[in-house]
C-alpha cells in the first residue's frame, strides 16, 4: 500500500519487484541494483502492480496507465472514478483482473482492457488494504477494523480483524491461514477463511507495517515503523525468537521472499538481503535514473 514517496509493489516468490517514486516505475530483479525496465508518466502514481507483460498504474486523477513491458506493444489509458486509491491487487495473471481499493467502502474489480469496473459495496468505512487469499478471495480491511471477503463480486464473509485496520498482509505457503499487520502493533493470525484468530502477537512499540511468512510457514516476520525486524515461531510462542534492527527508514518498506525462499527488506533506496542464522543482513543500494532518462528507455 502506497502513502506517500517511494514504495515497493512485489508478489511473494517472485524475483522481480515494482519500485514506484512519484512519477517514476522501474522493475528490478532482487539483487540487482540496476531497474530492467523503467517508464515515466506525467502525474504521480498512488498504487501499482504488475504481471510478466504488463505493469498497471494508478496516478492521480484515476487514470489507469497499462503499460507494456515487452518492446513494440501498445500502452492504454483507463479511466476510474476520480478520487484517492490506497492498492491496486492483481487477482489473476492471464487475463488481467485487477481490484483497485478506492478510499471509499467500496471495491473496483477490473479487467482490463475493458473500461467499466465492476463496484462491490462493501463497508460503510473506508477501506484501508487488502490481499489476493486461495480461490481469487480479495480480503480487505476497513477503517473500522473489519476484514471483508469478496468473491464472485459478491462479499461472501466479514471477521473481526483489528482496531483502526490492517496495514499488511501475508499468506501461509502451504495452509489455509492469513497473517495481518495491525494499526493497533498487534500481528494477528487467522484461519481462512473462517477467520478463526489463531494467535495474536505484540512485540512492536508502535504500528506494524510489514508481515512474511518464510518459505517453511514456521517463522513470521514482522516490520515495524519503530524500525525493528521481529522474527516468530508463531506456533509455538507469544513472544519473538529474535530481532534485528535496521538502519533504513521504515515508512513504505516492503517484506519480500523471492524463489529461492530468500527473505528481503527494500527500502527506498536499498535492498537488505536478510541472514536469520547470522542475525545480520547485506545491503545494496539501488540505482534510479532521472525522469528523462527513464522516459527515453
Amino acid at each position: 500500500m502506497k502513502q506517500m514517496g517511494v514504495f515497493w509493489s512485489g508478489m511473494v516468490g517472485v524475483d522481480e519487484v515494482l519500485r514506484v517514486e512519484d512519477t517514476q516505475l522501474g522493475m528490478y530483479r532482487v539483487g540487482n541494483k540496476r531497474p530492467e525496465w523503467t517508464r515515466a508518466l506525467r502525474r504521480s502514481v498512488q498504487a501499482a502492480c504488475f504481471t510478466t507483460a504488463r505493469v498497471f498504474a494508478l496516478t492521480e486523477g484515476g487514470q489507469l496507465a497499462s503499460l507494456p513491458r515487452r518492446p513494440f506493444e501498445n500502452a492504454y489509458t483507463l479511466a476510474l472514478p476520480q478520487r484517492p486509491y490506497r492498492a491496486l491487487l492483481l487477482v489473476q495473471e492471464n487475463p488481467p483482473r485487477i481490484a483497485a481499493l478506492p478510499h471509499s467502502g467500496e471495491l473496483l474489480l477490473l479487467a482490463p482492457p475493458e473500461e467499466r469496473p465492476t463496484r462491490v459495496p462493501v463497508s460503510q468505512h473506508p477501506l484501508w488494504s487488502g490481499c489476493v487469499a486461495p480461490n481469487q478471495t480479495v480480503l480487505v480491511s476497513d477503517e473500522a477494523g473489519q476484514v471483508w471477503g469478496i468473491q464472485k463480486s459478491q462479499v461472501a464473509f466479514r471477521w473481526e480483524g483489528a482496531l483502526g485496520g490492517i496495514l499488511a498482509w501475508a499468506l501461509h505457503p502451504t495452509q489455509p491461514i492469513v497473517a495481518g499487520a495491525g494499526v493497533d502493533g498487534i500481528i494477528r493470525v487467522w484461519s481462512f477463511p473462517s477467520g478463526k484468530l489463531q494467535v495474536a502477537l505484540a512485540g512492536h512499540r508502535f504500528e506494524v507495517l510489514q508481515v512474511l511468512f518464510d518459505k517453511q510457514g514456521d517463522l513470521l516476520l514482522t516490520f515495524g515503523s519503530d524500525a525493528q525486524l521481529l522474527v516468530w515461531r508463531w506456533r509455538e510462542s507469544q513472544l519473538p525468537r529474535h530481532y534485528l534492527r535496521l538502519p533504513a527508514p521504515p515508512q513504505n518498506a516492503l517484506l519480500h521472499r523471492d524463489a529461492k525462499g530468500e527473505l528481503w527488506l527494500l527500502t527506498s533506496a536499498e535492498m537488505h538481503r536478510l541472514d536469520l542464522n547470522k542475525l545480520e543482513w547485506r545491503s545494496i543500494a539501488i540505482q534510479t535514473l532521472t525522469k528523462k532518462e527513464a522516459q527515453q528507455r
